[in-house]
């Protein structure tokens, strides 16, 4: 959906074709714009291009040579600039991977943080962007079901697993709650045909 045609390109079928990995880094800035958390990372102005600080803490895993869209306030204004933020090795001294420790079961999350991190125009995906993502909100929200219907289905196979003597009087058992899940998916995929409504 961005207008920048250079990510669009090359950049965008490699990712499609799975060459590439990266993912999405936007829950923060939802919560901004919810009035739920302050936004984090902070851009200044540098020409055309942009240099951004910040820490991302307890947020889903990216490696080394992955990649994700961010958000960024611009100092000085009551804007934002969403942009491709590359852990690649040319940049390396300027963004840090926190990956947590094993023991909190939460391995798939990270602490990200960047100094002074440069965002080249090329790499700008809106500015200023809360229009734009207000307008790719649905669909990304539409994305995020994927994962937590996996998390479901996981959850149900486990009931079904322990449908113990004891757990006969729960109220929520696994065919009940299919049924509700059944409803859901199909709710889901009717949004999906149309994903950029409002």
């Amino acid at each position: 959906q961005s207008d920048n045609a250079l990510l669009k390109g090359e950049f965008l079928n490699n990712h499609t074709l799975a060459n590439t990995f990266g993912g999405t880094a936007l829950s923060n800035p939802m919560k901004s714009w919810a009035n739920i958390e302050p936004m984090i990372f902070r851009a200044k102005k540098d020409g055309k291009n942009y240099q951004v600080s910040g820490t991302l803490p307890w947020i889903s895993h990216i490696a080394p040579n992955q990649y994700c869209g961010a958000v960024a306030g611009v100092e000085g204004t009551n804007e934002q600039v969403f942009f491709l933020l590359k852990f690649d090795q040319e940049r390396a001294s300027k963004w840090q991977l926190h990956q947590c420790p094993t023991f909190l079961g939460m391995e798939g999350s990270s602490t990200w943080r960047i100094e002074n991190y440069p965002v080249d125009v090329s790499e700008v995906i809106a500015s200023p962007c809360k229009e734009f993502i207000e307008r790719i909100r649905g669909a990304f929200v539409l994305m995020q079901m994927g994962i937590g219907a996996g998390i479901i289905l996981g959850a149900i196979d486990d009931i079904k697993q322990s449908a113990a003597v004891s757990n006969a009087f729960l109220e929520d058992q696994a065919g009940n709650l299919m049924l509700e899940f059944d409803v859901l998916v199909n709710k889901v995929l009717g949004l999906a045909k149309t994903p950029f409504a409002t």
